[in-house]
């Protein structure tokens, strides 16, 4: 197999600050110590006053180029389709669209199919109807599940990010690879955790339509350990739901809502925390996707209470890297067993760290995806 340098276009759906954004900047660090990278994001350079915070410095390196921030998300993502063109318009050995969205894959389409490049569809999420597109304006939710299709169809090959979206996948392309999301095994690490007066349970996440927050309160609401302290990071439309929610269970005095926290800020948050929460609803979007935070969640090796929903499975063995709970009343008696147990947490804490070393390293997974890359630059693939 030729070892030479591959010129590699990578055109994201958004700006820098999604979670899928880790997940480029993840592949294309390990990618680019070899080969040539372009990178496309829109929302602007966050250096100079775009929709996102500055990158760090091992991924700044990689220069991105960004459409401008309009001061809204649709007029910038619609603004950003031309300008990714004109930014990308030379010859690429392949282009790595990441999600199946009109603001990634129509300028990554023209571009493969302008100059004789394969194409190759990265699908982390499920963008149609029951998924993604139902956190937006109605008049698009047709339109989007529409395009998901469309893009399937469209591209050389998909990599999946689950196993529930590679089996989809399949229904499209007979060209299908399962490469999982990583995470930064040096920016989240185990670090000595001294207790303190309260056990601190985490939360982090978006309040917005797809946030399964609730399931968390109904579950403080079981525990009867004392000292427990749920902290929620994060904004967003359903805070006030959530907090109003906390008021009829009659758990506010369990509950801080500590507010957006620039992402920089999460690991020292982690570090501080007993254990971490990541509710899930076994609902089509959960079980497409591969939520960033459960990576990171690993590496920092805490102790994690989750659903047993989708890529969950695959990850978490109940009460070796983890706890699984299936309800409300369960949430809450693991939660008391966790704060009486701190010993037998540290032993899943390490095991936890274990699970990222050995399966969410972004310099395997980027080896699996040159791989994929080279198969199709060498139209082994037709």
């Amino acid at each position: 197999m030729s070892l030479d340098r591959m010129k590699i276009l990578m055109v994201s759906y958004s700006d820098c600050a999604s979670g899928n954004a880790s997940r480029l900047l993840g592949l294309a660090s390990q990618l680019a110590r070899r080969h040539e990278v372009a990178i496309l994001f829109d929302g602007g350079n966050p250096r100079t006053g775009g929709n996102a915070l500055p990158l760090s410095g091992k991924h700044s390196r990689l220069n991105p180029r960004f459409t401008p921030w309009l001061g809204s998300l649709y007029p910038t993502l619609l603004l950003g389709i031309p300008l990714k063109l004109l930014y990308g318009f030379r010859r690429y050995d392949l282009v790595h669209c990441f999600k199946p969205l009109p603001s990634s894959f129509i300028p990554a389409w023209l571009l493969a199919r302008l100059f004789g490049a394969r194409l190759l569809l990265d699908w982390d999420d499920w963008e149609g109807r029951g998924g993604f597109a139902d956190q937006d304006p109605w008049p698009l939710r047709g339109f989007l599940d529409w395009f998901q299709g469309f893009a399937l169809r469209h591209c050389d090959g998909i990599v999946a990010v689950t196993p529930f979206l590679e089996k989809e996948a399949k229904k499209f392309s007979p060209h299908v690879f399962l490469i999982a999301n990583g995470a930064d095994l040096e920016a989240f690490q185990p670090s000595p955790h001294l207790p303190g007066t309260s056990f601190k349970l985490l939360f982090l996440g978006h309040l917005f339509k797809s946030c399964d927050l609730d399931l968390v309160l109904h579950g403080l609401k079981h525990s009867i350990a004392l000292g427990v302290e749920l902290l929620v990071v994060g904004d967003g439309p359903r805070r006030a739901e959530f907090e109003e929610l906390a008021r009829q269970l009659r758990v506010t005095g369990k509950v801080r809502f500590l507010g957006f926290v620039p992402r920089q800020q999460i690991p020292g948050l982690l570090a501080e925390a007993d254990a971490v929460a990541l509710p899930l609803k076994d609902n089509l979007a959960n079980k497409s996707r591969f939520p960033v935070k459960l990576g990171e969640y690993l590496a920092a090796g805490k102790v994690i209470i989750a659903n047993p929903v989708g890529v969950v499975n695959d990850f978490l063995e109940d009460r070796r890297n983890g706890f699984l709970v299936h309800d409300a009343a369960e949430f809450g008696q693991v939660l008391d067993e966790i704060v009486r147990r701190p010993a037998f947490n540290q032993v899943v804490a390490v095991h936890a760290r274990d699970t990222a070393e050995s399966r969410l390293n972004w310099v395997d997974l980027a080896n699996q995806l040159e791989k994929v890359y080279r198969l199709f630059k060498q139209a082994e693939l037709k």
